[in-house]
């Protein structure tokens, strides 16, 4: 096969120089008729000028004539038939030499010939008008004898003059015409000599390569890099191929075996009869290749392949299938098998510099929407936690109980960075601190806990930070951030009113958070902030605090606000209200309010939720009081939601509020009554360093 498609090469390159020899020579035939084409029908223009320039000489001698006639016989009488002949062959030369003038091709080169002409007529004319009376003035046959001896005797000469230089560049042009015809058939003939000659040379040139290709195509075949082989109609691969096919399969001794067989121990099943099926298709005349060339199952397809050493490794493949014709039938198929595992790595790591150029461009639109202060607090606050899960990973702590312990911390910590995230509409972070939390989530339900399973945390801590450091740049980059200053910035109580009123920026920060999670759980809220721009507190404090009130919002709108259809089923708007109110004591304390106006804790509920998860007994739960039910919620891992999502049903929210109040040795009071409204109070000292 191969000899035969070289002898084929061989035959075409041969006859591809002949071809264009011949199309170089019929061009240069082509190019001298067009030469000739070309001066000829110049020469013609020429002659034919020259013949009306001939013509209008001619014209005006027998009109210069004439009008010596007419002198001659001026006294005698005019009607005579010779003398009227003598008028009317004069009009009739004096129209033709007017429209030969008119419509001659080249204006320019008559210009001074009309002119002359215009002069001549007109007294030629005057003339005319008259010369058929016998007591005509006869001041007007002596003007015309003056125009003939001026006008007429110029013009004859000029168009003498012009008929000449027309008939001159005629005989030129021709002469040129000639030497060109010369001068292309002895090219043309010189050239065909050549031509015959060096294809000649070439020919015995390419009959001593053709006695070297099969050792070439026998080095090619050994160096290249990629797979390369031939299939017949029944997949039997070909005794031919690439020495790096065999690495690259990692199989050896291919030839004849069947292509099915080398693919069925690195790839599914499925994708085994596809490629059955596909190569099938091939052979068919009536199927064209690149209307199926989308369908082929192994363009990249990911194997393992043994690499000689007794190992397996993981590689990307990249088959790609062409027909063989043996003139117009399909003989067989080629298949050429590319390693595209370093590509395929490229492409993702790509793929993960555009997915951080995207996120990267989404958070600078958000640092740009959102007020400095709002930034700073948020950098405060993340830096803190992250800071607090890195203790905790840090922690040497190798018992079961006390590895529970640190997977809750993590997570309280993963939950609250997801909530001042979420405030700011940080798509990217929220993302990144979900999917920590849903390993944090996996591992608590895992069987057994070692310390090896907190690896992945610490990765994905890295990939948090990263992004938390992406985040910090961009907005040093804005100038938002306070560059290590300690300020009062992005925190509840230390945000001054921006607008005027009851409006300020604290009051737009919980509205948005509160806006979006009510559109996730498909709930009307409205937020009615009170005091929350107070300046009062230090900037820690009002950073736990305004945290808090995170977790504490969240839990409003997930677990207390009803759905707007059950709110006008029991006679509510179909907007629910959650206030926030913080103001201060006397005795330096600061009280934060966050109120619900929906269905009120439901104890029941509470009850058979603590019973479900094992907590108590049916009868231990019987005898549980309000005050220890209320207790229940603020447990790790509690939530009274049948299902969770991104914000709620986790059993994470309640628990950070109780440690963060803990922290700053505040007290926490709740208020609730059914289907009507639920209160939390939480009291904190502002001398409180945290």
């Amino acid at each position: 096969m191969k000899k035969r498609t070289n002898a084929k090469q061989s035959t075409f390159e041969r006859y591809r120089g002949l071809i264009i020899s011949i199309a170089i020579f019929l061009s240069l035939i082509a190019l001298i008729a067009i030469f000739s084409i070309y001066f000829s029908r110049l020469s013609g223009v020429n002659v034919n000028r020259a013949q009306s320039a001939t013509n209008l000489h001619n014209s005006v001698l027998l009109i210069n004539q004439d009008a010596f006639r007419l002198k001659d016989i001026y006294d005698q009488d005019q009607n005579s038939p010779f003398a009227q002949a003598t008028i009317t062959r004069m009009r009739d030369n004096i129209k033709y030499v007017r429209e030969e003038l008119d419509n001659f091709d080249d204006q320019d080169l008559i210009a001074g010939i009309k002119q002359k002409w215009a002069t001549y007529s007109k007294q030629l004319n005057d003339y005319l008008a008259v010369a058929d009376e016998v007591h005509a003035d006869t001041s007007a046959a002596y003007a015309f004898i003056d125009a003939v001896n001026d006008n007429g005797t110029a013009i004859a000469v000029e168009t003498a003059t012009l008929s000449e230089g027309y008939a001159k560049n005629a005989q030129s042009q021709i002469k040129i015409l000639q030497l060109i015809q010369i001068i292309g058939v002895v090219v043309g003939v010189l050239y065909l000599g050549v031509s015959v000659f060096h294809f000649i040379g070439q020919m015995r040139a390419m009959d001593r390569k053709a006695e070297n290709a099969w050792h070439e195509v026998e080095g090619i075949m050994s160096t290249l890099r990629e797979g390369l082989f031939l299939v017949d109609k029944d997949l039997r691969i070909g005794g031919q191929y690439s020495s790096a096919l065999e690495h690259i399969i990692g199989q050896r001794k291919l030839g004849g075996k069947n292509l099915l067989d080398i693919l069925e121990p690195i790839i599914n099943s499925k994708d085994l009869d596809v490629t059955k099926n596909f190569v099938g298709q091939l052979f068919k005349k009536r199927i064209k290749a690149n209307l199926i060339a989308d369908l082929n199952p192994l363009n990249k397809v990911e194997v393992e392949v043994d690499d000689f050493s007794g190992f397996h490794v993981r590689r990307w493949l990249s088959f790609a299938f062409s027909r063989v014709y043996d003139g117009s039938e399909i003989e067989r198929v080629m298949v050429n098998v590319s390693d595209i595992t370093a590509a395929v790595h490229l492409e993702e790591q790509l793929e993960e510099k555009r997915q951080q150029n995207d996120q990267s461009m989404d958070m600078l639109g958000t640092l740009l929407d959102t007020d400095p202060q709002l930034v700073n607090g948020f950098l405060l606050s993340v830096r803190s936690c992250i800071d607090n899960v890195n203790a905790v990973l840090r922690d040497q702590s190798k018992g079961v109980a006390e590895l529970k312990v640190k997977l809750r911390d993590i997570y309280r910590e993963m939950h609250s960075i997801k909530g001042e995230a979420s405030a700011l509409r940080l798509s990217a972070f929220v993302t990144l601190a979900t999917n920590f939390e849903e390993k944090i989530r996996n591992l608590q339900e895992a069987p057994h806990l070692t310390g090896n399973d907190f690896l992945p945390l610490t990765v994905m801590l890295d990939e948090m930070v990263n992004t938390f450091n992406r985040i910090k740049q961009l907005a040093d980059r804005l100038g938002l951030t306070t560059n290590g200053k300690k300020t009062n910035s992005g925190s509840v109580g230390n945000m001054q009113s921006n607008q005027g009123g009851s409006s300020s920026v604290m009051q737009k920060y919980f509205e948005n958070f509160a806006s979006d999670i009510a559109k996730r759980n498909e709930k009307e809220v409205k937020v009615v902030c009170r005091g929350m721009d107070s300046n009062r507190l230090s900037p820690e404090l009002a950073n736990t605090i305004k945290e808090v009130t995170l977790q504490l919002l969240r839990n409003a709108i997930c677990h207390g606000i009803e759905v707007p259809s059950e709110r006008r089923r029991l006679g509510k708007p179909a907007e629910g209200k959650v206030q926030l109110q913080l103001h201060f004591t006397d005795n330096d304390m600061a009280e934060l309010i966050v109120e619900d106006d929906g269905g009120g804790l439901s104890f029941e509920r509470i009850r058979a939720k603590a019973v479900e998860k094992g907590l108590y007994t049916q009868e231990e739960a019987k005898n549980l009081g309000r005050k220890e039910l209320m207790q229940l919620i603020f447990s790790s891992g509690f939530s009274t939601a049948d299902k969770s999502n991104e914000d709620a049903g986790r059993g994470v929210g309640m628990d950070v509020v109780n440690k963060r109040v803990q922290d700053i040795g505040g007290k926490l009071k709740i208020a609730s009554a059914a289907g009507q409204y639920t209160r939390f109070t939480i009291v904190v000292p502002l001398n409180k360093i945290v």
